[in-house]
């Protein structure tokens, strides 16, 4: 945590923490990279729960739909299939060293 207050804001290191420790076993770095394409500095633009939610779920990949989100939001930040299969490849890796 000290070094990631070096790099970002509070707020952005906690809500990093958050996420990364939300995630599982196997899903850690998909949390991580979730919380690195969507940072707490856009979430606190969202106006109310339910647009958190669909950008969470957009940005994850889970859903294509677009409407309610703001105009402004980047549609081009996604994850995709590719990002849970590299994740399982480099768990996997990690374990072998273990």
């Amino acid at each position: 945590m000290q070094n990631l207050l070096k790099i970002t804001l509070p707020d952005e290191a906690i809500c990093r923490e958050i996420m990364l420790s939300l995630g599982y076993l196997k899903n850690k770095v998909n949390f991580l990279e979730l919380v690195l394409i969507l940072p707490y500095s856009e979430v606190k633009k969202l106006k109310n729960w339910e647009i958190i939610e669909k950008a969470l779920l957009y940005r994850a990949g889970f859903i294509d739909e677009k409407d309610g989100l703001p105009k402004d939001f980047d549609f081009s930040l996604k994850m995709d299939k590719t990002s849970e299969e590299v994740t399982t490849f480099l768990e996997r890796k990690i374990f072998l060293r273990r």
